[in-house]
């Protein structure tokens, strides 16, 4: 039985080696398109692409592009329902109607209702949209207690995802409440708030759906747990409680239990990440490769700076090495040049309602920061895609 065992396992390990083997590129092939330009579309200053854009068709079969910026701004195509255009940015921009929310700076980490962003949408039908909602607290604009020091420092901040639904196809999104009125968490440190000792979800890619479960790659950062992206999934995607991470053996990592209500009750088994744990921003299954590619942001990729990379799986938990697609200057980190962040890959041609499959010809979409101005300082940003080619050749073995 051991032998047997052994070798079962021997033939898996050679089954994903051959397909990391397999000789395959994904490289830009045309220039950049600006999608969406900040100095001659936004409608209010914070109407800037802050997140890696999402897509979904309606039930009008349009088209909207999610901004995920910090007024939850959204493009939508009028002319049916290709990502190809003619895309128009509307200033009726999709809200979500909770009281009060988007700029509570002083509210409470244990409120889960600080600055707010739509980063993850998902629908079946196109009309009801269930979406992940980023809630960041920032200590740092606040009094003392919760931040030393005025200045903006991740030491003082508590990042996590929240839920919403709409009804209305995309227009109006409202938060999601527990049977005791409080905003349900989602996806959230075991840990509550403590200055320099947070737990944090800081990213995650968009959802994919197989056979019958969805899935997601969640960073998650918990003092004493492995850092790296962990898989979450669902079989029921309009109960932000039933998300449940890979803890390395079957999904049971529950982090969506408020730390603040139930303290007693949050995950102490942590979740385990996945091989190469860099890719926080996208992800499809591909149709050329028969595998999920990925992408990301490494910070100094084999000693070249920072760049966008690309990997690819044939399981989700386990992934190739990642390889090379775009050097970059990451966000503004040079106030006097372009950078980019932010990357998306998306496909005009997925089948479906929520674009989860590339082809030979899909696009990556990232933000470009521009200069900063006296005018917009460090709100310039444009939303704008370059178009790829995956090509592949089978090998003899």
């Amino acid at each position: 039985m051991k032998i047997l065992r052994f070798f079962t396992v021997l033939l898996l390990l050679l089954a994903i080696e051959k397909i990391f083997a397999t000789p395959f590129q994904v490289k830009i092939i045309g220039p950049e398109e600006t999608i969406y330009q900040y100095a001659s579309q936004h409608c209010s200053p914070f109407d800037f692409p802050d997140n890696p854009v999402r897509a979904f068709i309606d039930n009008n079969n349009q088209v909207q592009l999610v901004f995920g910026s910090g007024e939850n701004g959204f493009m939508q195509n009028t002319t049916g329902s290709s990502l190809n255009g003619p895309l128009v940015h509307t200033c009726t921009n999709s809200s979500i109607t909770e009281p009060g929310t988007y700029g509570q700076l002083q509210a409470p980490p244990s409120s889960f209702n600080n600055k707010l962003w739509i980063v993850n949408t998902w629908t079946n039908d196109g009309k009801t949209i269930y979406a992940l909602i980023h809630n960041e607290f920032h200590g740092e604009l606040q009094s003392p207690t919760y931040c030393p020091s005025s200045q903006k420092s991740k030491i003082c901040q508590y990042w996590n995802l929240i839920a919403a639904n709409s009804n209305d196809g995309g227009k109006t999104y409202q938060l999601i409440h527990d049977n005791h009125g409080n905003i349900q968490t989602a996806l959230v440190s075991p840990l509550p708030f403590k200055i320099g000792q947070t737990g944090s979800i800081p990213a995650q890619t968009n959802i994919i759906e197989s056979n019958g479960y969805y899935y997601m790659l969640v960073d998650v950062v918990v003092p004493g747990w492995p850092a790296g992206m962990c898989l979450f999934r669902t079989n029921t995607i309009n109960d932000p409680t039933s998300w449940r991470g890979w803890d390395g053996a079957a999904f049971t990592v529950n982090l969506s239990v408020n730390p603040y209500l139930f303290p007693d009750k949050t995950a102490t088994t942590p979740c385990q990440p996945v091989t190469k744990p860099i890719f926080r921003f996208s992800w499809t299954y591909n149709t050329v490769i028969h595998q999920y590619l990925a992408i990301g942001i490494a910070p100094n990729f084999h000693g070249q700076g920072q760049t966008i990379v690309y990997s690819t799986s044939p399981d989700m938990l386990h992934w190739a090495p990642p390889r090379a697609l775009l050097q970059i200057s990451w966000m503004n980190s040079n106030p006097n040049q372009t950078g980019i962040g932010y990357p998306s890959l998306l496909d005009p041609s997925s089948a479906g309602r929520n674009f989860v499959y590339s082809g030979a010809h899909p696009y990556l979409y990232y933000t470009r920061f521009n200069p900063r101005s006296p005018e917009f300082n460090r709100r310039n940003r444009d939303l704008v895609r370059v178009p790829l080619a995956v090509t592949y050749k089978a090998v003899d073995y």
